[in-house]
C-alpha cells in the first residue's frame, strides 16, 4: 500500500500541472497572509493617529490647569477629552500619563515651576485595552500596545500689547527706563524692522518679549530674554466689544477737594481733578475731551470704567498726581478701567504714580500713550493694549507678581501644542 502511495506521489511530482497548482495554492495562502498583516498595520497606524488626537485634546484642556493644585479634576479633564476622541475605548489615559513640568530648549522635565502639560494616550495590554488583531493572530499576535503623547505649553499672560501694525518705534523704550514683569510678556504687533526701540542703560526683564518685526538694542541696554522677532501678531482682545455711552450731559468739568463723583451724567465738557483726593463711585463713567489730574490730585475707586469718547478726547495726568481704580469684575466691561475712543489719535500723557492698589486694563486702540520722566508703575494688575507705548527717561513699570488671578490677564489660558 504504502508503494502505491510513493508511486502516485511521484507521478504527481512528474506532471508539471499538479505541480504548478501546489505552488499556487501555498503561495496563496502566503500572500492572504501578508495582505491580512497589512491590514492589521494599517488599522494600527488610523488607532495610532486616534491616540494622538486624544493625547493632543487632553494636553490643551488640561494646560488651565498648569502650576494649580487640583490634580484630580485636571486628570478628570484629560480623561474627558480623551474619551471625546475615541468614546469606545476606557483607560486611554490615567493618572500616571499625566504629568506636569518644564518644558525648556525643546526638553520636557517633571517637576517643579511648570509650564506644560504631558499627556500619553494609549492602548496596552497592562490596561486591558490594547488593539486585537485579526489575521497576525494566526501567527501568534494576539495585540499590539499602542501610545502617542502630546505636550501642550501654556501662554504667559501678557502685560503690554502693542497693536499698531507697522510703525517704527511702536514701543519705545527710553534711555533708564525700566520694567519689571519677570511673569508675564511682552508683545509688538509692528511689523517694521525697528519695531522695538531698548534704549540706552534702559532694563527689561520680563516672561518673554515677542515681535512681529524686528528690534533695535542700544549695547547699554539689559533685556531678559532676547526678543523673539517673526512672530505671528496677537489680535486686540477687546475688538469686538461696543462703547458705553452716555448722553446725559452734566458732570461737571472743574473737580477738587474731597469729593466723590456719580456715573450718572456724562462729562461732556471734559473732566479736570484740580486737587484732593476725589472717589469716583462704582460705574462707567463717559468723559467727552480732555480728561486731566494736576496739582498733585489723587483718584480712588473700585469698579470703575473711564471712557474717553471721541477724536479729540485727550489724557494728562500731571506729576505727583496719583491713579488707584479698580476695572469693573463683572459685565461686559469687566477688567478695563480706562478706554480712549477707537478713532481717537491723540497722544496721551501720564506723569502719574499708579499706586499698588490700581487695577484693570489701559485700553487705547488707536493713541500712544507716554509715561513721562519718572513715573512709577507699581500696580500688579494694570495692563496696557494701545497702539504705541513710549516710557520715557526713567519710567518704571514694576509688577513683581501679576499673579494668575488678575482678570484682565490676556493671553493667559491659551495654549499651545509643541510636540
Amino acid at each position: 500500500m504504502s508503494g502505491k502511495i510513493g508511486s502516485s506521489f511521484r507521478i504527481f511530482l512528474r506532471n508539471s500541472r499538479g505541480n504548478v497548482t501546489m505552488l499556487f495554492a501555498l503561495s496563496s495562502v502566503t500572500l492572504l497572509g501578508f495582505a491580512g498583516i497589512a491590514v492589521d498595520i494599517g488599522l494600527a497606524f488610523n488607532e495610532k493617529n486616534d491616540l494622538l488626537t486624544s493625547a493632543e485634546a487632553s494636553a490643551l484642556a488640561t494646560a488651565k490647569y498648569i502650576g494649580g493644585a487640583d490634580r484630580a479634576l485636571a486628570l478628570a479633564t484629560a480623561q474627558t477629552y480623551a474619551a471625546l476622541n475615541r468614546p469606545t475605548v476606557d483607560n486611554l489615559v490615567t493618572d500616571a500619563d499625566l504629568q506636569f513640568g518644564k518644558w525648556e530648549n525643546g526638553v520636557f522635565t517633571v517637576g517643579e515651576n511648570p509650564n506644560a502639560v504631558r499627556v500619553t494616550a494609549s492602548r496596552t495590554r497592562s490596561k486591558g485595552n490594547s488593539l486585537k488583531t485579526t489575521f497576525a493572530n494566526f501567527f501568534g499576535v494576539e495585540s499590539w500596545d499602542l501610545s502617542a503623547r502630546a505636550i501642550a505649553v501654556s501662554s504667559s499672560p501678557i502685560c503690554i500689547l502693542i497693536l499698531h501694525p507697522d510703525h517704527h518705534d511702536a514701543f519705545d523704550v527710553d534711555p533708564g527706563a525700566r520694567i519689571d514683569a519677570p511673569t508675564c510678556g511682552v508683545q509688538v504687533n509692528s511689523r517694521h524692522r525697528e519695531a522695538l526701540e531698548l534704549g540706552r542703560s534702559s532694563y527689561v526683564s520680563v516672561k518673554n518679549i515677542r515681535v512681529v518685526g524686528g528690534f533695535d538694542k542700544h549695547s547699554t541696554a539689559t533685556v531678559t530674554p532676547t526678543p523673539v522677532t517673526g512672530v505671528e501678531p496677537v489680535s486686540d482682545p477687546y475688538a469686538s466689544l461696543s462703547p458705553p455711552m452716555n448722553n446725559l450731559c452734566g458732570g461737571a468739568k472743574d473737580v477738587t477737594g474731597t469729593v466723590t463723583l456719580s456715573p450718572n451724567l456724562a462729562f461732556c465738557n471734559g473732566l479736570r481733578i484740580k486737587g484732593g483726593t476725589v472717589t469716583f463711585s462704582p460705574g462707567v463713567y463717559v468723559v467727552k475731551g480732555e480728561f486731566t489730574l494736576e496739582n498733585g490730585a489723587s483718584i480712588v475707586g473700585q469698579d470703575v470704567l473711564i471712557y474717553m469718547e471721541g477724536r479729540g478726547s485727550d489724557l494728562f495726568f500731571h506729576s505727583r498726581t496719583s491713579f488707584n481704580l479698580k476695572a469693573p469684575t463683572t459685565g461686559p466691561y469687566a477688567g478695563i478701567v480706562l478706554w480712549s475712543d477707537r478713532e481717537n489719535t491723540k497722544d496721551h500723557d501720564i506723569y502719574s504714580k499708579f499706586g499698588a492698589s490700581a487695577e484693570g486694563t489701559i485700553y487705547a486702540p488707536s493713541s500712544q500713550v507716554e509715561f513721562e520722566n519718572d513715573v512709577v508703575w507699581e500696580a500688579n494688575c494694570i495692563r496696557i493694549v494701545v497702539a504705541r507705548l513710549e516710557l520715557d527717561n526713567g519710567s518704571r513699570y514694576q509688577a513683581s507678581d501679576p499673579s494668575t488671578n488678575c482678570r484682565n490677564n490676556i493671553n493667559k489660558g491659551n495654549a499651545r501644542l509643541v510636540r
